[in-house]
């Protein structure tokens, strides 16, 4: 294993350029960096550096295009030096490892096995939230996850072999209830059409898009009904096998009684369950970490107890304030993170406070139809 060093700081018009680092190029992450290269035009002031451990940035929302071939990998999942390839952002594909605070310094390992370090003057976290599997029996190895392009590339192989296949009717199973499962059911069920598709959808919550608000809901849920996609809610995933879902009814049980389901499938996805970025957790000695394993920040969104570091997106909780885990939060946050950042460097201690606006919400529901709710609801 080799080591090098990345020091982005250089000396221009004798001033010393401040070097950012942005670990998690989500929507977070991505943003911050172009609002701070938008903030810097003609002033030159910043080195900016983006690592993933990625090398496309992926526009979960539209997933589900890529798996069922609406749209192209460069529309749903473009890479990063695609994207940044007119910026002075440098993108480095890495997975960080840990950062040394004291040094100020981002560890990471790239795909040659080659030990990066990245200094910075200012960083900001936002590695997102990575998918959970391992509370649900038998899911790793029966059940695909729905967040990367190589999860909608084996969603797209597995459906045209089950199309090409002599089966009569075709079973997919969606666990999670959520803006992103109801998408998928609904787009997979009009994709294979009634005739052969039996798409399932399954929550544990007393209906699905159980948060959002109730004109996006009852529109989904109309849409999931003519669409024929069976809704199971109140319900809980006891066990996944290769060819069956096993279900706990949460509605009818009791101590004595619990009820199990068994719902027959040919594949299962589930669009649920998450869990902290590893890296958050590693950090958990030297930043403070709430219960759910997320960096605590306050309303600068700074990391508390720390006066250059930021942390955004899911791997974050705002002054104790849970946020959904959405674009919109994300790229309000690194409006004000990239403005907090120039001000302090520009040394104006007046920092930007964030207050999340919410500005309505839209899911698609199958090949013609959208749910839409604006600000103010």
């Amino acid at each position: 294993v080799q080591s090098c060093t990345v020091d982005s700081s250089k000396q221009t018009n004798n001033e010393i350029k401040k070097s950012i680092c942005i670990v998690g190029g989500g929507f977070a992450g991505l943003y911050t960096a172009l609002k701070l290269q938008s903030l810097d035009k003609n002033k030159n002031q910043l080195d900016i550096t983006l690592i993933d451990k990625k090398d496309k940035f992926v526009f979960l929302p539209l997933l589900y295009e890529l798996a069922l071939g609406f749209a192209s990998v460069s529309e749903v999942a473009p890479l990063y030096t695609s994207i940044l390839k007119d910026s002075k952002i440098k993108f480095i594909k890495s997975n960080v490892d840990t950062i040394d605070f004291e040094t100020s310094k981002v560890i990471s390992t790239n795909d040659n096995q080659i030990i990066e370090q990245t200094a910075y003057d200012y960083l900001v976290i936002s590695p997102g939230a990575q998918p959970r599997l391992d509370i649900i029996e038998g899911a790793k190895e029966h059940a695909i996850p729905f967040y990367l392009s190589e999860n909608a590339y084996a969603l797209k192989t597995k459906i045209k072999n089950l199309l090409a296949s002599d089966k009569k009717f075709i079973r997919i199973a969606v666990i999670g209830g959520g803006y992103s499962g109801v998408e998928v059911a609904t787009n997979v069920a009009e994709y294979l059409g009634q005739e052969r598709g039996l798409v399932t959808l399954i929550d544990r919550n007393k209906r699905v898009m159980n948060n959002s608000p109730d004109y996006n809901r009852n529109v989904a849920e109309k849409r999931l009904d003519s669409s024929g996609v069976t809704v199971l809610c109140n319900m809980s995933v006891k066990r996944i096998t290769n060819d069956r879902v096993i279900l706990n009814d949460n509605l009818n049980k009791t101590d004595d009684n619990i009820i199990d389901i068994d719902i027959p499938t040919d594949y299962v996805i589930v669009t649920s369950g998450t869990q902290p970025s590893q890296l958050v957790t590693k950090l958990s000695g030297s930043l403070q970490i709430d219960k759910s394993g997320r960096i605590l920040v306050n309303k600068n969104l700074k990391a508390i107890d720390k006066l250059n570091v930021y942390a955004a997106g899911d791997c974050s909780r705002v002054d104790g304030v849970l946020l959904p885990s959405t674009a919109q939060v994300a790229i309000q946050q690194s409006d004000i993170i990239s403005n907090n950042i120039y001000k302090q460097i520009s040394n104006n201690t007046k920092l930007d406070e964030f207050n999340y606006l919410p500005l309505g919400e839209m899911l698609t529901l199958g090949f013609k139809d959208a749910a839409i709710t604006g600000l103010g609801g």
